[in-house]
């Protein structure tokens, strides 16, 4: 069944936003980090994951689900740590590079988690 644009948004949350009057200006900012190249993630199923009290983004691979935030840190790679961090600043192509860096590294097996072991999140946190 083919889901027109208006039924995806109701189901979302982003008409809410719309008849309630939006975002402040403040909160609707994007704030680029860098000069790296803008746009949405490809390829990839993400997911929320909270670890060590915090919310994190995760993306499903073959290995397990990546935790996005910890392989950052190990492969000194600068990438979203939360999905509303990717949302917002549309850091696609940054976490496109952390996954393939991190699927063909054999030396951080520890950011991959099984699948049954990890505690979903939020998709979104700050809404």
């Amino acid at each position: 069944m083919k889901q027109n644009r208006r039924e995806f948004l109701r189901l979302t949350g982003v008409a809410t936003i719309a008849v309630t009057g939006g975002l402040g200006a403040a909160q609707a900012e994007v704030k680029p980090t860098a000069n790296h190249k803008r746009g949405m993630a490809h390829g990839l199923t993400l997911l929320t994951l909270r670890r060590q009290r915090e919310y994190r983004l995760g993306v499903k691979t073959d290995k397990g689900i990546l935790d996005v935030k910890e392989a950052a840190s190990k492969l000194k790679m600068g990438a979203p740590a939360t999905m509303d961090e990717l949302l917002q600043n549309e850091d696609g192509p940054r976490l496109n590079a952390l996954v393939d860096a991190a699927l063909k590294s054999n030396a951080i097996a520890s950011v991959f988690l099984k699948e049954e072991t990890i505690e979903y999140g939020p998709v979104v946190v700050q809404p």
